[in-house]
């Protein structure tokens, strides 16, 4: 009745480790648009570097932590891309179901009326044979 379908999802990719995350951040340049907020700070006369520097320095303290950190994450998130994953595999089934439930209906329907007109030709022929039988006794 129900056919699994395809699912619409791709695999998901690995997600960056907390180190990558790092190395990716120290690599770009100030002119990029992460960086504008802290643009609106430097107004003030605090150079944007010395901004940063707060936040380097506790990525490098706590990169022991984060790695351990890092695999817990990796867990809870493919647990969550694996009810994601769940969730849009049964919203996919449900979205056929009208279709597939009328379906059922209208062969409900159909067979409701054969089975009517079964009924009602017995019916006929239970009339037919009483009408018989009171024909051969009234003739005796």
């Amino acid at each position: 009745m129900f056919k699994k379908k395809q699912s619409l999802l791709v695999s998901r990719p690995r997600p960056p480790t907390f180190s990558e995350v790092v190395e990716d951040v120290s690599a770009v340049n100030e002119d990029d648009c992460v960086f504008h907020f802290i643009k609106g700070l430097s107004d003030s006369g605090t150079d944007e570097k010395e901004l940063l520097k707060p936040i380097q320095e506790q990525n490098i303290n706590v990169v022991d932590h984060d790695l351990r950190e890092d695999e817990r994450m990796t867990s809870e998130v493919e647990a969550a891309y694996q009810r994601v994953h769940q969730f849009i595999s049964t919203m996919e089934e449900l979205k056929s179901a009208p279709q597939s439930l009328n379906n059922l209906y209208e062969h409900l329907k159909i067979g409701d009326r054969n089975l009517q007109d079964s009924v009602n030709s017995l019916r006929h022929n239970v009339d037919n044979l009483k009408h018989l039988g009171s024909n051969v006794t009234e003739t005796k």
